[in-house]
């Protein structure tokens, strides 16, 4: 960034101590400008890393979370059936403690408002009171079957559902909280080009 004299100059030396100041002046507001979206960008994305747990336990109702997570934002705990939830402090380190809390399965599921990945963990102390659901599926008893329901058109490259019902399926073998899924497979259908 050169400073010169402008044509229409008195002095050379006048002329060029204004227009130097003048481009300073500029450069230094250009600069201010990028350090700070910088600076605001740097602020708000927060730590990179996950919640993190050092403790975690469940003892007779009385739910205790202790971690780090990004500093000031919400740390919730989750479980099928309790939600827990503190603000962290400026330094991002939290506690939750929680009175008649119940996780069925022992588990509990920390999020800070979706700043990071979420984390599942085990609690300490806690007896499961459901059956988890077996990885593999039970058979179907009885005479399942699926209803008959009139033909659907679906739009190609949309992502579709399309939900039946089901009439004689026992879905709750050795199942838990959840009831075991019924599985199907398409035996015949016709689908059209493209």
């Amino acid at each position: 960034m050169g400073c010169t004299a402008g044509p229409a100059a008195v002095s050379p030396f006048a002329s060029r101590s204004t227009e130097c100041s003048s481009s300073l002046a500029r450069a230094a507001a250009l600069a201010t400008v990028v350090s700070c979206g910088l600076i605001g960008q740097a602020v708000l994305a927060g730590p990179a890393g996950a919640v993190t747990v050092v403790r975690s336990e469940l003892n007779n109702g009385q739910l205790r979370l202790e971690g780090q997570s990004s500093p000031g934002v919400l740390v919730t705990a989750e479980s099928t059936t309790s939600v827990a939830d503190v603000r962290a402090d400026p330094t991002g380190q939290y506690r939750i403690q929680g009175d008649n809390f119940t996780a069925p399965d022992c588990k509990v599921t920390i999020t800070d408002g979706g700043r990071t990945p979420t984390a599942t963990i085990t609690l300490a102390g806690c007896t499961p009171s459901v059956t988890p659901v077996p990885s593999t599926p039970a058979p179907p008893t009885g005479s399942c079957s699926i209803v008959p329901q009139p033909p659907v058109t679906i739009a190609a490259g949309t992502a579709t559902a399309v939900n039946f019902g089901t009439t004689g399926c026992d879905t709750t073998f050795n199942s838990g909280a959840t009831p075991t899924p019924v599985q199907w497979a398409v035996e015949g259908a016709a689908f059209p080009p493209g």
